[in-house]
């Protein structure tokens, strides 16, 4: 794993990486992405157009048996399945 992430204002930077096939990818976030891994080929240039764009808040959540809850501001349904989840609420 590599851990020489720098973030800037312009986006983050790696630093002394070799060429190489690399999978960049968010961990550990209360946060929902549209899109939450890459994999990229670093050659000799540098990438550009690797996006991490927020689509939500996580909610967690633990329930013994699947239930339907409806959203009372857009009406939509989620299903919450049994279990010990995470979903995606959107603003």
């Amino acid at each position: 794993m590599i851990q020489s992430l720098k973030y800037t204002s312009k986006g983050f930077v790696f630093t002394n990486i070799l060429e190489g096939i690399y999978h960049i990818q968010i961990r550990n976030s209360n946060l929902c992405w549209e899109k939450e891994s890459f994999k990229i080929e670093l050659q000799r240039d540098n990438i550009t157009g690797i996006v991490f764009e927020q689509s939500g808040f996580a909610a967690f959540y633990q329930v013994e048996k699947d239930i339907s809850l409806r959203n009372v501001k857009t009406g939509e349904s989620i299903l919450l399945e049994k279990g010990k989840e995470k979903i995606c609420l959107q603003e």
